[in-house]
């Protein structure tokens, strides 16, 4: 999708200046016209918000996840806006809804307005972790804190190696897996040689 570094750099350029929520916010501005056949592009979106000394803020569109590690613990900080976890939260299911439920979206950039876009304070955690459905889908929460353990001070090899760990899923197809991964700059920090 061409349109998706386009995006990216809004998102990005008002969040920092105006918050995560706004920064979601301004990138679908660019969207909710779906052209005349209703065709056009449907995204997904997480933006993460971290200031030096300040607390890490975050909000999202779509199917994407947005965790925190501490090294101990993964702690899901964003609640998929899939039918799937709709049905889940009202009904109370324990047992897994068939893949087709997950694909279908209840909220993405194309109909993101102020009140269906969630915000969240991430305050303790020092690597915030932001995952496609083509990551969360295939890899389990327990994989995604292994490899964050195993890379914790190298955001990028995270990514990297959550990327790879995403496979195809239950009929064979896999999806396009991005990650994307913030060490909070305290922590970078304390991470350096003296």
């Amino acid at each position: 999708m061409a349109i998706a570094p386009i995006l990216t750099e809004v998102a990005v350029r008002n969040a920092a200046q105006r918050g995560a929520v706004r920064g979601v916010l301004s990138a679908a501005a660019l969207v909710t016209d779906r052209g005349p056949d209703g065709d056009g592009p449907r995204a997904v979106a997480a933006v993460v918000v971290c200031p030096p000394g300040g607390k890490t803020k975050a909000a999202w569109s779509g199917d994407c996840r947005i965790y925190g590690s501490n090294g101990d613990r993964l702690h899901q900080y964003s609640t998929d806006q899939t039918v799937a976890a709709m049905i889940h939260h009202y009904l109370k299911l324990t047992e897994p809804l068939p893949f087709t439920a997950h694909d279908h979206l209840r909220g993405d950039l194309t109909n993101a307005t102020l009140e269906t876009v969630p915000g969240v304070l991430i305050s303790e955690d020092e690597l915030v972790i932001i995952t496609s459905d083509g990551v969360h889908d295939t890899v389990p929460a327990e994989r995604i804190q292994q490899l964050a353990v195993a890379h914790a001070a190298e955001p990028q090899r995270l990514a990297d190696a959550l990327v790879a760990a995403a496979g195809p899923n239950e009929f064979g197809y896999r999806d396009d897996a991005t990650a994307a991964v913030l060490l909070r700059p305290e922590a970078r920090t304390a991470q350096q040689p003296s």
